[in-house]
Formats: structure tokens, C-alpha cells, sequence
């Protein structure tokens, strides 16, 4: 069928279900099959067609089931619209609610076909295709640079996304972390080609988990939109009305998606929806195992197996008498049969016969061919390529050729003194050298080859003259490898802001981002002269970046977000950024400012607050008054920016870089919680990793991996408030980790964190104290004198790499000297690369559960630390006094996707049996 290589439907693929809807006695079955034929993407004589008959049903019947009314709002006809802008407008009409939702119908997209590039780019194309379709499930060289694929001929995108969709579709057991980057990179490939859909589709597995049908339905939308009507076809064989009214109702909700596949992909494990009806469509039609077969349980005696129906399988339905052909003015007059699979035998040769393909045939089995034949002569429009793919090593060659790589620096050029309100040019793009106004850690590494690149600019304190966007496009290749644009700016005239601004630049190739680069520029009445009478800055705000810089695909979270001072001179302005790897997240095109007060007070009144509650009545109202507070600081955007990444993984995993040492983001309550189940705190909907966001010098991004094999644990004997649930805590962990028992006296801890050779963990279980009068804050010692955080940074180095503070108040922060400090920056100062510490007083007894529990979690159980925070705060749903606030007291610092590999030898030993208590 011509159409099966195409977004759109004729009407000889809508002939049987036109059939139903207008023949069939059965009124519902009538109107569900018109309201499929209205869902699915129809070309233009199919859409004239199918809206003939629902007008002749809007005007024949007051009764129109709301269903058909929200179907018709897919059809692009004037007449069509025009009735239901009636209906919508009408506060007396049944149809009203349906019409507007039918009205709120997107437009379908506009098919537009990829760039062609040279045809001597074939072969490095075919390169990059072998890359994408091998490394598809390990990542392990895959592509950066995809856009090369849009030189392919249309046969060959078609068989480049079938063999991915085969690849998923094999792999449906795989771990969810596998799947997951597997789709992002299906969903990079989609961008490249977006006019083409798969040529044929690998039979499905025996069974897809219930959890997985939505993100298989996703991946199924490549589907030819024709295919899948014939699978309904078939289905709707079926004698029963409730089962072929199942499947027209399937059909609809499936029909939008057909050909169209999702803007941000669902997790493998996210819950069932819409996507979730194709892949029933395309099941087997008895559901998760196998056919019908005779003789089968709850079978009649002596009937036959029913057809297969939605399993991808080649063989192709039985014949049906053939339709009429269709009239312009109404729907066939005849029975039309199901057409036949396409990439069937007979497909195949209808392809090669009608010439639709370019070059028909001649790439199609090409990776079946390039071990049989010891090499592969192209014709392509008189060029001649010769491509040796005989052996094994001439496969390596051709997959290091499909990504050769280049270094490049950020260009960032302007004035370094600016007056305001006045317009001065910002050159933005690549350069072949540093350049000493631009701080950048590191030179970038882009293609060799053409490439496009996106820079998005960051410039909190000025305006952009005329239209230009803030996201920048350019193409660079051989012929012009450092391009650049101009973007005209103009300081913001306003003495709230600093002399000293700073301008960010993101750049990202392909969707994924590749580094930060940075420049400060002056702003001031005369060269040299800072505006206003503000002093000097050491340094400007916000021009640090300490997430990863190297995307890795298995690590990288969900969403990252900075939130950094802002070009203000008073210290009021908190700017945020976000970015993300997924599709319709993306990154934010500028700094989202908002302006604060008095956070210091406000966290230390939460603190006595919270304290003062331990077991009152109202503790968890409190707790949700200080997560609505703190959700008040938060841009929407940012909310917004969760939200979307939450519909691609539930829970989504969030890295937060914050210069802020007060507001407990992790309290912080979504007025619609990703998970309804758990309570609506961000701690509890996402996997959160804190990190501290340095704006004097270079933070070191959070690492996503650890290997510890030595643990110490400091405890002692309190003469005063003895902690008898943390001496068990530290018996606990002597017994089952083997960790080294450290005595809780000042000189011993010191020792114990000097050198390289001291322990990778240091449990603490002592008493804490935060206090801005320095004579007692930091860690309590068992003599009665504090451990303070500035004796703990005067430590040269330091071996510890996970730190757990299990003591009162040492997880709150403060800004000194422009600067976050506290307890746990001082561990992470020394080289901790992971800190786990508590805001607030903890109850002993809970306190030791939770850690006993954590390190069972993340050191024998493989969980990542954010994560079992995550599950603790998602357990105190209906809890009350130390159950609640004890597990919310606790923040992690890292990376929210950490693992740690315990490798000690004493982990192999570990003993079995009740915790010590």
C-alpha cells in the first residue's frame, strides 16, 4: 500500500472502518468507528471524506456521543471547525464541554522533510547509522553528532528505525536505567528524521509488563499509521460488540500518536497512558500470551484458533473481497480488504517495481551484505563509492569514522566596560583559542564534520535590542569551523544591580550540552568607574558552573538546577538556571530571578520551630507551612521544568547546585505532586542531590560513582545527654562494615581525617550543634568542647570521600563572607565528594534505624543515597513526632544518581542476624 510509508492515511486504508460506520447495525459500534476514522492523521481527500459523514451525523442525530464530537476536532475542515466553535460558544448546548475540548485539539505538525546534505556524504552517513544501530542499548560510542543520518536515502531512514524499534522491542526485559537512555537516544535519532516512520516492525514478545506499555507505545508511534489499521481490522473480526467496541475505543485514543511520536518519551516504568493503548492495539489478540489455540482452556470443543491479529508478525492477514474504489463525495461501497503487511514479500516487490525509493533496494540489506561481500559499489546520481566491508576491522574503522572529533573554545566577545542603556555588540560562537576574558575549565569537543550548534546566553542585567533570540543557531563544518553570531545587548540602567555582570553562554551539539563558558563585563559611567558608589567585587557572582560538563547518558539526572547570586549589589537576587537531557525540558533560555529577604532568620526560626514541636498536635502543619513558604521562592518555571522531566521518570533525579546555605529546598511543597501516593515535599517526589554552588572559585561537580572499602565511626561516652542508640549505632556498623571505632575527642577525629590513608566513610553519631555564636557550634566532643568547622578546613587533605553527620543541626548552613559555609562545606572542602547530615534535632532512636538503614541500602542493596532519603521522606506520610521529623531533618550532598561499590573485605563477611540494639 502506498501509504504505508507515510504519516497519512488514504481512503483505501480507512475503507473497512468507513464500512462500520456507516453499514453497521449496532449504533455504538457506528459512532466509535467514525470517531477512529476522525482521530486517525488523514491526507486531505481521506479528511474531506470522513468529515462529510460527521456532519451528515451532527445534522441526522441530537444524540452524538461526546467521544465522536472530541474526534472531529483532528479533522483540518473549515466546516467542521465552524461547528463546533457553534456548539462552543452555546451555553445551551449538550455538546458544548466536548466541542471545547474537541477545539483545544492541537494542530498536527506540518511534515517537513530533513536537509539533504552532498551525496559524497552517503558513506559517512552509513557510518554514523552503523554507530547508532550497534551502540543503541550500551551508549559506548554512540554518535554525538547524528545530523549526517538526514543524508540517507528514505529506505534507508525507514530500515534505521526499524532496527531500532527491533533493538527496544527485544530488549523489553532490560533494567529501566537501560531503556530509559536507549529512548533518548531513539528520540535524538526522530529529530534528525522527522518526515520518515519505519518500514516494517518486529513481531512484539509474548508478554509486555503492564508498566512498560505506555513507554513500548511511545517507541510504537513510529509505526505507519496504515499498519496499525490493518492490525484493528483484523481485530475487529471478533463477533462479540464489546470486543470490537474495545477496539475501536482503543483506536481513538491511540489514533492522535500514530506517526506522531511524543515530545518527551515516558520512563519504561511510568505509569500507563494514552501510548499505552497502541501497544494493546498491537498485542497479540489474546492479550499477553500466545493465541488461541484448540483445545485451549475455556475454548469451545472444535473451534478454530482466532487470527494472531496485533503481533508484528510477517505473515500477512487473510484476504478479504477487494473495496471499490472510494467516491470523492462518501465512503467506499464495497467490503476493501485489510491490505497486506507491510514489508511483506509482496510489499517488497511493489517497492522495487514502483521506484518510490531513490534507490530502490540497494541499501536495504546492506548490514545483512557487508560480511558476505567484500565490498559494496553505489551508484548515486554518477558518483561512484567504493566502501571495503569485508572484515572486522574494516567495521572499527568505519564506526571511528562516524564521530571524529575536534577542540574548540568559546567566544565571548565585547567591551569590557559598558555604559548603560547604551547598545553594544556581544559576539557569540567558537573560537580556535582561549580568549583571557572567557573563563572556560575546559576547550570543547565538537565534530569535525557539519554540525549544528546551539549556544543559549545567560545575561541577568541586560536587555536584548530588537527581536533577537536569546538561543543562538549556527551550522559549522570544514568551510567555516568557528562560527559565530552577534547579538546586540544594553546594560540595564538600574542601581540595584552590580557594577560587575556576569554573561553565561550554554553550548549544546545535538541536543546534548557540551560546556559553560563565562565573562564579566563592567558596567559604569566612565571606563574604570564602577556604577553607583558599590565597591569592587573580588569576584562576580555567578560565574561558576559545577555540574558535569560531559553528558554521560547512564548518569546524568533528570534535571539539573543552579541557584546563584544575581547581579544585584545588595545580595538579594537569587538567579536559577536549569537544564536537562530530555526532550521538551531542555534548558532554560535565561536567568529566572527571584528577590529574597531575611533567609537567615527565617531558617533559624524554622529550626526552634520545628524543635519546639517534637511531638505537638500541629508538627506536620508546621512541616507543610515551611514547604509552602519555601515553594514561594521557587520560579514556576523551575516547578514547570520538574514537572516535565517527572513525565519522562518517575521519580525524576534532580542535581541541585545552590549557593544558598538557608531555605531547605528539599521542604519545598508542588501544588501538583508528580506522585499523589507521597507526601507533595520535592524531597519526596524526586531523588534530590544538594550540592554547593561556589561563586570565588571552581566547585567540583559531584562525582556519580564511589568505591570505598575502608569505614571509621566516632562516637563516645557523654557524660551529660548520653546517646545510648548511638553507641548500638556504632556497634552496628564495628560489626557489619568492620568500620574502625574512632573516639569522640578532637585530636582523635583530626588524626582520623588527615592524610590519604585515612577512612573512604566517616560515620559520626555524636552530638551536634548549630549556633551562631561560635563558642558551641559544630560537633560535640565527649570533654564538653566543640569540633568547629573551621578547625575541620584547616585539614590539608583528607582521604574521607562519604561523610554521614549523624548529629543534631550540622546539615544547616550559612553565608559568611559572601561565601556557604557550615559543617558539612567544611567536609566537602577537604575532598568529601558526599555528605548525608540533618537541619534540625533528631530523635536517637530514629536516627540510628535510619542509618543502620542506609548504609544496608546503598552498600549492600546498590541504592543510591538520594534515592533512600527519598524513600524515608516518602514513608512519613501519616507519621507523626519523631517518626516525622526526624526523617525530613536529614539533606544529602552529592550526585542524586551516586552508587557506591563497597569493596571492602569485610563485605563479603558481613553476618546476618538481628541488629544490634
Amino acid at each position: 500500500m502506498a501509504s504505508r510509508s507515510h504519516r497519512f492515511l488514504t481512503s483505501d486504508d480507512l475503507g473497512p472502518l468507513l464500512l462500520l460506520a456507516v453499514h453497521e447495525v449496532n449504533r455504538s459500534l457506528r459512532a466509535e468507528a467514525l470517531a477512529a476514522c476522525a482521530a486517525l492523521p488523514l491526507d486531505e481527500q481521506a479528511a474531506e471524506e470522513v468529515a462529510e459523514l460527521v456532519l451528515s451525523r451532527f445534522r441526522a442525530d441530537p444524540l452524538v456521543p461526546d467521544s465522536l464530537v472530541e474526534a472531529a476536532g483532528h479533522l483540518p475542515v473549515v466546516e467542521v471547525r465552524a461547528v463546533l466553535e457553534g456548539w462552543a460558544a452555546d451555553d445551551g448546548s449538550a455538546h458544548q464541554d466536548a466541542a471545547r475540548r474537541a477545539l483545544a485539539t492541537g494542530d498536527r505538525p506540518a511534515v517537513t522533510p530533513p536537509a539533504r546534505g552532498d551525496p559524497g556524504e552517503l558513506l559517512y552517513a552509513m557510518g554514523v547509522e552503523m554507530a547508532v544501530t550497534h551502540r543503541l542499548l550500551d551508549g559506548r560510542g554512540f554518535p554525538s553528532d547524528l545530523s549526517p543520518l538526514a543524508s540517507l536515502f528514505e529506505d534507508g531512514r525507514q530500515r534505521l528505525l526499524s532496527a531500532l524499534i527491533a533493538t527496544l522491542v527485544d530488549a523489553v526485559d532490560e533494567d529501566d536505567e537501560t531503556l530509559r537512555v536507549a529512548t533518548e537516544r531513539l528520540g535524538q535519532v526522530v529529530e534528525v528524521l522527522p518526515d520518515t516512520l519505519a518500514a516494517d516492525l518486529p513481531q512484539l514478545p509474548r508478554a509486555v509488563p503492564e508498566g512498560r506499555a505506555d513507554w513500548l507505545g511511545a517507541v510504537l508511534s513510529l509505526a505507519p499509521p496504515a499498519e496499525v489499521v490493518s492490525r484493528a481490522v483484523a481485530r475487529l473480526r471478533d463477533e462479540d460488540p464489546d470486543e470490537r467496541l474495545a477496539t475501536l475505543r482503543e483506536l481513538s485514543r491511540a489514533a492522535p500518536h500514530l506517526g506522531h511520536p511524543p515530545v518527551r518519551w515516558p520512563e519504561p516504568t511510568s505509569r500507563p497512558g494514552e501510548l499505552a493503548h497502541l501497544t494493546w492495539l498491537l498485542q497479540p489478540e489474546t492479550g499477553y500470551g500466545e493465541a488461541d489455540e484448540p483445545g485451549r482452556v475455556g475454548a469451545a470443543p472444535g473451534s478454530s484458533p482466532r487470527p494472531r491479529g496485533y503481533g508484528f508478525s510477517r505473515a500477512a492477514p487473510a484476504p478479504a473481497p477487494k473495496a471499490a474504489a472510494p467516491q470523492p463525495s462518501g465512503p467506499p461501497t464495497g467490503p476493501p480488504a485489510p491490505s497486506p503487511e507491510y514489508g511483506g514479500e509482496g510489499g517488497r516487490a511493489r517497492d522495487e517495481t514502483t521506484g518510490r525509493h531513490l534507490v530502490p533496494g540497494r541499501l536495504r540489506n546492506w548490514f545483512r551484505r557487508r560480511r558476505a561481500e567484500p565490498s559494496l559499489h553505489i551508484s548515486l546520481e554518477g558518483a561512484e563509492l567504493k566502501m571495503a566491508a569485508a572484515t572486522r576491522e574494516a567495521y572499527a574503522c568505519l564506526l571511528e569514522m562516524a564521530a571524529p572529533t575536534r577542540e574548540a573554545y568559546a567566544r565571548l566577545d565585547a567591551s569590557q566596560h559598558v555604559v548603560p542603556d547604551e547598545a553594544f555588540e556581544l559576539r557569540v560562537g567558537l573560537a580556535p583559542l582561549p580568549t583571557p576574558e572567557v573563563v572556560q575549565p575546559a576547550p570543547f569537543t565538537v565534530p569535525t564534520g557539519v554540525f549544528t550548534l546551539d549556544v543559549s546566553v545567560l545575561a541577568h542585567g541586560f536587555a536584548v535590542v530588537g527581536e533577537d533570540p536569546l538561543t543562538l543557531r549556527m551550522r559549522a563544518g570544514p568551510d567555516d569551523p568557528y562560527p559565530y553570531r552577534m547579538l546586540r545587548l544594553r546594560a540595564v540602567d538600574d542601581p540595584s544591580l552590580a557594577a560587575e555582570r556576569v554573561i553565561t553562554a550554554v553550548y549544546a551539539v545535538a541536543g546534548s550540552i557540551i560546556g559553560v563558558a563565562h565573562r564579566t563585563v563592567r558596567v559604569g559611567e566612565a571606563p574604570g568607574e564602577p556604577a553607583g558608589d558599590e565597591p569592587p567585587r573580588r569576584q562576580a557572582a555567578g560565574g561558576v558552573w559545577v555540574l558535569p560538563e560531559e553528558a554521560d547518558a547512564d548518569t546524568q539526572p533528570d534535571l539539573e538546577i543552579v541557584v546563584a547570586p544575581g547581579n544585584d549589589s545588595d545580595g538579594r537576587q537569587h538567579c536559577w538556571l536549569y537544564r536537562s537531557p530530555h526532550p521538551g525540558v531542555g534548558a532554560c533560555d535565561k536567568p529566572l530571578v527571584t528577590t529574597l529577604g531575611g533567609e537567615a532568620d527565617w531558617a533559624r526560626s524554622v529550626m526552634r520551630g520545628v524543635q519546639e514541636r517534637k511531638d505537638a498536635y500541629d508538627l506536620a502543619h508546621y512541616l507543610k507551612g515551611v514547604g509552602r513558604e519555601a515553594s514561594g521562592a521557587v520560579p514556576e518555571e523551575v516547578w514547570a521544568a520538574l514537572r516535565a522531566a517527572g513525565e519522562h521518570a518517575g521519580p525524576p533525579s534532580v542535581l541541585l547546585a545552590t549557593w544558598d546555605p538557608y531555605i531547605p529546598w528539599e521542604l519545598a511543597l508542588l501544588s501538583e505532586p508528580l506522585d499523589p501516593a507521597v507526601p507533595a515535599h520535592l524531597g519526596a517526589q524526586a531523588v534530590v542531590g544538594r550540592w554547593i554552588y561556589g561563586d570565588r572559585q571552581r566547585t567540583p561537580a559531584p562525582p556519580a560513582h564511589l568505591q570505598p572499602r575502608t569505614m571509621s565511626v566516632v562516637t563516645g561516652d557523654y557524660a551529660v545527654a548520653e546517646l545510648k542508640e548511638a553507641k548500638a549505632e556504632a556497634k552496628h556498623l564495628i560489626r557489619h562494615y568492620r568500620a574502625n571505632p574512632v573516639d569522640a575527642t578532637t585530636d582523635q577525629v583530626l588524626m582520623a581525617l588527615e592524610g590519604e590513608r585515612g577512612p573512604d566513610i566517616l560515620h559520626l553519631a555524636v552530638h551536634g550543634k548549630f549556633s551562631t555564636e561560635e563558642l558551641e557550634d559544630g560537633l560535640q566532643m565527649v570533654d564538653g568542647t566543640y569540633l568547629s568547622r573551621r578547625s575541620v578546613t584547616g585539614v590539608e587533605a583528607s582521604g574521607v570521600r562519604l561523610v554521614f553527620l549523624n548529629a543534631c543541626q550540622v546539615g544547616q548552613g550559612r553565608s559568611e563572607l559572601g561565601a556557604y559555609a557550615g559543617m558539612v562545606p567544611a567536609f566537602l572542602g577537604i575532598g568529601a565528594q558526599a555528605a548525608v547530615a540533618p537541619l534540625w534535632n533528631v530523635d536517637d532512636k530514629v536516627a540510628k534505624n535510619f542509618a543502620q538503614g542506609f548504609y544496608k541500602a546503598v552498600l549492600k542493596g546498590g541504592t543510591a543515597p538520594a534515592e533512600y532519603l527519598r524513600r524515608r521522606r516518602a514513608g512519613t506520610r501519616g507519621a507523626a513526632g519523631a517518626e516525622l521529623s526526624t526523617p525530613l531533618a536529614y539533606v544529602f550532598f552529592g550526585h542524586p544518581r551516586l552508587t557506591v561499590q563497597w569493596t571492602a573485605e569485610g563485605a563479603a563477611a558481613e553476618r546476618e542476624g538481628t541488629d544490634d540494639a
